[in-house]
């Protein structure tokens, strides 16, 4: 072999050596944008499970929240049914009627803060309430306000029906407390009594 002929030989090796030393490389990147790619595919598999498992732990309390909202609406329709019986009888009372509200409706912690001030019924013919009113008439002032106080705070043991009871008997007490009358203020001393006495002209 020529030395011209070994030079072409030796080029055209170095040129297939270039060839495959590039064709490595193509492969080396190649291999590498698949393993980028599984790498990616990995990470999307583990945040499907996560996103998976968070789904799976989020299932009792969304259950939870459906219950709620189920128990909200049961009473919302109990309250608005509590509302418009109130209305009716408020209604009724205007036009004459004065029957008392049922138990039920009476009773129901929505309207709790008007019964408690709900004014005197001293037109009842109940027994218990025609009771406590002739009863009031010989309590003094410092007694009434004892009782006064235990009637707004009945005990949790009450039914609904003992606890309207109590409120519609704390409206006569302080009816009669804000009453006076000449009964009471006898049980002020001489003394303070000549002092409030009005002068004559």
């Amino acid at each position: 072999m020529s030395t011209d002929q070994v030079s072409v030989a030796l080029a055209g090796v170095l040129d297939a050596l270039t060839l495959v030393q590039e064709q490595l490389d193509a492969l080396t990147e190649s291999g590498q944008r698949i393993e980028a790619t599984h790498r990616e595919i990995v990470h999307r598999l583990d945040t499907i499970d996560a996103g998976q498992a968070a789904v799976t732990d989020l299932t009792p309390i969304l259950e939870m929240i459906l219950g709620r909202s189920i128990d909200d609406r049961e009473i919302m329709k109990t309250q608005l049914g509590t509302i418009a019986t109130a209305i009716g009888f408020a209604h009724a009372a205007a036009n004459g009627n004065r029957a008392p509200l049922p138990v039920a409706v009476a009773s129901d912690p929505l309207l709790e803060r008007f019964i408690l001030a709900q004014p005197a019924d001293l037109a009842s013919e109940e027994r218990a309430l025609t009771d406590w009113r002739n009863a009031t008439s010989s309590i003094t002032t410092g007694e009434l306000i004892s009782f006064l106080t235990h009637q707004q705070h009945p005990s949790p043991t009450d039914t609904p029906e003992s606890r309207v009871l109590r409120y519609r008997l704390a409206a006569i007490t302080r009816a009669e407390i804000k009453g006076g009358g000449p009964r009471r203020q006898d049980h002020r001393t001489p003394r303070l009594r000549a002092i409030e006495r009005p002068r004559l002209a």
